[in-house]
């Protein structure tokens, strides 16, 4: 199988407009970021990395036993839908992967949104990852946009830490250097640091007014070290 490898590099513009965070809170468009194909060869000498979750035992589960919630608009009054399951054949000839199937919906205001997270400890509490330099997964999906959301402790009103990526529709390694995450410019802003690290969000989200839906798998998520 043949893995193709995506460095998550440059932040752009962002756009202030309200989607459901981490927590199912406020939360806005995270900088949308640009690729660099070129970086295929540090894939394949990747360092050892701190693994989040495989799915290789077929549950929808971080390798620390803590299952992965959905979190949809329906708390903010939408009608938004996720499922998941964890699906055979992932990256990299695995035997699982994580598959987000969603149903966006109009009616929530500001754009219909739906994700999973999962907590780096089963009672949430955070979790220094000053060892390492950010997060990469793969992914498989329909081309679409979608934020990776790293959640911290003394973020209390939902603007988390984000990126946004795209699913390819092959694996996809996708990996994102926590320098590069941002918060958005509404409600305190805190200062970035890797000491106090809660858990990890994947979202999809809808223009305001307009229905869409999403598939998207993710398997062999992790933190990394080096560059």
């Amino acid at each position: 199988m043949k893995i193709k490898f995506v460095r998550i590099c440059h932040s752009l513009s962002i756009l202030p407009l309200l989607f459901g965070a981490l927590d199912g809170g406020h939360a806005a468009e995270p900088p949308k970021v640009s690729a660099d194909s070129s970086k295929a060869s540090v894939a394949q000498q990747a360092d050892k990395t701190p693994a989040f979750a495989d799915f290789e035992k077929g549950k929808a589960m971080t390798l620390d036993g803590v299952s992965w919630e959905v979190f949809t608009d329906a708390s903010m009054g939408g009608k938004s839908a996720l499922q998941i399951s964890v699906v055979p054949s992932g990256a990299e000839e695995s035997k699982g992967a994580l598959k987000l199937s969603a149903k966006l919906t109009p009616d929530f205001q500001w754009g219909g949104f739906a994700g999973v997270r999962a907590w780096c400890k089963p009672n949430g509490a955070p979790k220094d990852m000053s060892a390492v330099s950010g997060v990469q997964f793969y992914a498989r999906g329909d081309g679409k946009s979608y934020r990776v959301l790293i959640a911290k402790e003394n973020v209390k009103e939902g603007n988390h830490f984000a990126a946004e990526f795209t699913a390819p529709t092959g694996w996809t390694l996708i990996r994102v250097p926590f320098s590069m995450l941002a918060q958005l410019p509404y409600g305190t802003s805190v200062q970035w640091s890797p000491t106090n690290v809660t858990g990890i969000g994947f979202l999809a989200s809808a223009e305001p007014g307009k229905a869409d839906e999403r598939n998207l798998e993710l398997d062999n998520i992790c933190f990394y070290s080096g560059k």
